[in-house]
């Protein structure tokens, strides 16, 4: 994957010199401020934010993913969004995976964002799905096939949208019950981005702007890269059942694997193939000088199939794969350092410790709950409608649909 065009850039490659990148804090997520930023729906968001303003933003945004949060979700909340979802909204017989697990991860990421819809509106879950599809967009725009400036045009357009239809009632709705409790009276606040922001709004300083756009940036960040995993895990897990059916019910059945497959499918197709990094300063990668002002491609391909770390077969997916105490089961997909993805628990749990099996109260994570259901429905690739991937950015990891097929068992 090459640098964004007008920029000096150079390629990193391999476990050692993708990780130390990510773990540098020499090196920047933001690329260019007025290019890419500025007007742009992620303008001073955390996703873009470094040093000392990153760490307070994320001090204040991590008393969320509490251990009692994602056990709300995994054992309770994701199962009945599972169910729900493929009982009342997904064909029977054949329909895509991109659009299944934008209808599985919408109602989650609104849950976290702190966005009110209708839950048993199908009509609300495709138009959310819209603003993802778009939202999307705006934020790979350092990757995207476009004019940088029609991009963030497009993204004020369509949050404005967005701002209408949900976001504006449900921060007021929020704001309204975070001024009762203020007052002294006993009132419960609900557990998300939004609710979070607005109790802290008058000690960060953050606009009510930027508490709209931080808040989408959780709704959009959670449900798209989630809808890819699923998908990609799927397809991985197509063929490797064909050359090992007894797996297949071991999907189903074995929610430790079912995992290991997500992991792996991380790992061998990340929904980022090339992270993009900007030196701040002269500096030093794993030994290799980085001069300030360049752009470092970091070859996350490359990172999550050296067969120094995870043995020479390290290019085919195997979620048997036994991968070394220390070494992340799904590589660099995750990012390191201080750009963490703050929701990898949420959304695709702990990882599992080699040659032990997982305790009671381990979590798996909402993607390998949503692939168990779909394989316990006999999902499979669509005999005559083949996949389209997503060409809107470099990132060729990524699907625009996937058809699929029932067999309902």
């Amino acid at each position: 994957m090459e640098g964004p065009p007008g920029f000096e850039s150079i390629t990193l490659s391999g476990y050692a010199e993708v990780r130390g990148a990510l773990t540098n804090h020499d090196l920047s997520r933001s690329l260019d401020y007025e290019r890419f930023e500025k007007g742009n729906l992620k303008e001073d968001t955390l996703s873009v934010l470094h040093g000392a303003q990153h760490r307070e933003r994320r001090r204040m945004e991590n008393k969320l993913f509490r251990r009692d949060m994602f056990e709300l979700y995994e054992y309770e909340l994701f199962p009945d969004v599972v169910a729900h979802t493929l009982e009342a909204f997904v064909d029977p017989d054949e329909s895509d995976l991109m659009e299944i697990g934008g209808l599985f991860s919408v109602v989650l990421a609104c849950r976290i964002a702190g966005v009110d819809f209708d839950r048993n509106s199908i009509e609300d879950r495709h138009r959310l799905r819209y603003f993802l599809h778009h939202f999307a967009l705006g934020g790979a725009i350092d990757a995207a096939k476009g004019d940088p400036e029609e991009i963030k045009a497009q993204m004020r357009t369509v949050f404005a949208e967005f701002r209408t239809e949900f976001m504006t009632e449900s921060r007021k709705s929020r704001a309204a019950t975070v001024e009762r409790r203020a007052t002294g009276e006993e009132v419960d606040l609900l557990y998300d981005i939004l609710t979070t922001l607005l109790v802290n709004q008058a000690t960060s300083g953050m606009s009510t702007d930027l508490i709209e756009r931080e808040s989408t940036l959780f709704f959009s960040a959670g449900s798209h890269t989630s809808t890819q995993t699923l998908t990609n895990t799927a397809h991985h897990l197509f063929e490797w059942c064909r050359e090992h059916p007894e797996d297949r019910e071991r999907v189903v059945e074995d929610p430790a694997f079912a995992q290991r497959a997500v992991h792996e499918a991380l790992r061998v197709r990340p929904t980022n193939p090339g992270i993009l990094r900007r030196a701040l300063v002269d500096t030093e990668v794993a030994g290799r000088p980085v001069r300030k002002g360049v752009v470092c491609v970091l070859d996350t391909i490359s990172a999550n199939t050296d067969p120094s770390v995870y043995g020479e077969d390290a290019h085919l997916f195997n979620p048997t794969r036994e991968v070394p105490d220390g070494v992340p089961p799904y590589g660099m997909s995750m990012g390191a350092g201080m750009h963490f993805c703050i929701g990898r628990t949420l959304a695709v749990g702990l990882p599992q410790r080699r040659g032990v099996t997982p305790p009671a109260n381990h979590l798996y994570g909402m993607v390998p709950i949503a692939v168990r259901g779909v394989f316990e429905r006999g999902v499979g690739p669509h005999p005559e409608k083949p996949p389209l991937p997503d060409t809107k950015t470099r990132r060729w990891t990524r699907w625009l649909s996937y058809p699929v097929v029932f067999n309902g068992s």
